[in-house]
């Protein structure tokens, strides 16, 4: 035998060379392990685009803040001998602020992707003290009363499906567009109110409107005392912003929350001059969470990818050992190839008929696949049932991993370390040098 030859044996045979080698290729299989995360990530960017693309044509999400007394006065200063004045403003934040909401979410399609938006009914009611000058020293007759305004911000006006009102101790009186001061809220609608609004030590108000948005509806505590409750038909509401709810009930179909806040809670007073950009700093409410899990737990399957074929490759090599049937690298390739369109199938089947679903029909064809083909290349059907069984425990492993977040790493964890000892505990008997030589020679 030639020198050639021998190495071209030498090559073929090795145990060291085909370790080298199935290394090798689980290297080179990050590149289609890289393509595949980046797929990922394109298809969330197309479903970002769609609700981007609805609520271009439908209103956004939803703050509304108020309402919110806002009165100007005088400020006077001299300058030399003349008595010149600055016109101020004040705030005035209600002493109680009940809101009650009830959401009704609809559906909107862009292609495949289902975009969650909403009609809502809002309920304000609650009441005002008489506004107070005396802690700025401002006079009553320097106020100028009748230039009053009582504002409540809505972020999106487009929302609003017809014209509101307010009940005002008695007065029914129409909102108009605009806000007196738009350094704390941007958007809103103004009510003028008379001096007759004042009169009374207490000013009680009540208003119902309809507002639609796209996910998010919040409300600021602007009360002394702020009660919010929100229901709506949504069975994966997701509770946001400054506070968490003191009741929440969350079923199949629908969800009931409710928040009650002090005004100790908030970062800002109940009453201040001119701008004050802390107002929108405490607001709570719900998101419409739509479950877009789906490429999340498509992602973090991914990263197991690496792990899945190296796992699977060594139960392959460890077989051909035993077995003392060769394996070609082309062959390596094929299984490996099939392990990766399991995730190309996981997230196109999962944007469909999600996420679980989705995972039990792409794991089951790949199982079929690979089991198959280990028949092929083994020629019992023992190796067939033998892939097939542990890529089942490979697949469920994983799947558990993925599920369980908050106890992924201690699962994973332990998952590993039984691995390890069940493959060790395996190729125990294993005499890997008397196998060297052998196949050198």
């Amino acid at each position: 035998m030639s020198n050639f030859e021998k190495f071209n044996h030498w090559f073929s045979t090795s145990v060291t060379v085909k370790l080298v080698s199935v290394g090798i290729l689980i290297l080179l299989l990050l590149i289609p392990k890289s393509m595949i995360s980046n797929l990922i990530e394109e298809r969330q960017m197309r479903m970002h685009e769609a609700f981007k693309d609805i609520t271009s044509i439908w209103p956004g999400q939803q703050l509304i803040a108020g309402p919110i007394i806002s009165i100007p006065f005088k400020e006077y200063y001299k300058v030399e001998d003349e008595i010149k004045y600055n016109v101020r403003y004040a705030y005035f934040l209600p002493e109680t602020l009940s809101s009650k909401v009830k959401i009704h979410p609809e559906e909107r399609y862009r292609g495949i992707f289902k975009i969650i938006v909403y009609r809502s009914d809002i309920q304000l009611n609650g009441h005002f003290t008489k506004p107070d000058f005396s802690k700025w020293d401002v006079k009553d007759e320097d106020v100028i009363w009748d230039k009053a305004k009582l504002n409540l911000g809505i972020n999106d006006l487009g929302g609003l499906e017809k014209g509101v009102e307010i009940n005002w101790s008695g007065n029914n009186l129409s909102f108009e567009q605009g806000l007196v001061n738009k350094d704390f809220l941007k958007n809103g609608i103004n009510a003028s109110l008379s001096i007759d609004s004042f009169l009374n030590d207490k000013a009680k108000f009540s208003m119902n409107f309809n507002l639609k948005g796209s996910r998010m509806m919040e409300f600021e505590p602007l009360g002394k005392e702020t009660e919010v409750i929100m229901e709506g038909n949504w069975a994966d509401p997701s509770f946001k912003g400054s506070f968490l709810p003191d009741f929440r009930e969350v079923s199949d179909s629908n969800f009931v929350a409710q928040w009650n806040v002090l005004n100790f809670n908030r970062n800002y007073p109940q009453q201040w001059l001119d701008s004050n950009s802390e107002i929108t700093s405490s607001a709570l409410g719900v998101d419409l969470f739509q479950s877009a899990g789906h490429y999340q737990k498509s992602e973090r399957t991914a990263k197991y990818a690496i792990l899945l074929i190296s796992l699977t490759f060594l139960v392959f090599f460890l077989v051909e050992v035993v077995s003392k049937i060769k394996i070609h690298p082309f062959q390596y390739i094929m299984v490996g190839l099939a392990l990766m369109i399991f995730y190309t199938l996981l997230l196109s089947v999962s944007e469909h008929i999600g996420f679980e679903i989705a995972y039990l029909i792409s794991a089951i064809l790949i199982i079929i696949l690979v089991s198959w083909y280990s028949h092929v290349v083994f020629k019992t059907k023992g190796a067939a049932f033998q892939m097939g069984f542990t890529l089942s425990i490979f697949y469920g492993f994983m799947y558990v991993i993925v599920s369980m977040e908050d106890f992924s790493l201690l699962v994973g964890s332990i998952g590993l370390l039984i691995a390890l000892f069940v493959l060790m505990y395996l190729t125990r008997n294993v005499d890997w040098y008397k196998r060297i030589n052998t196949a050198e020679n």
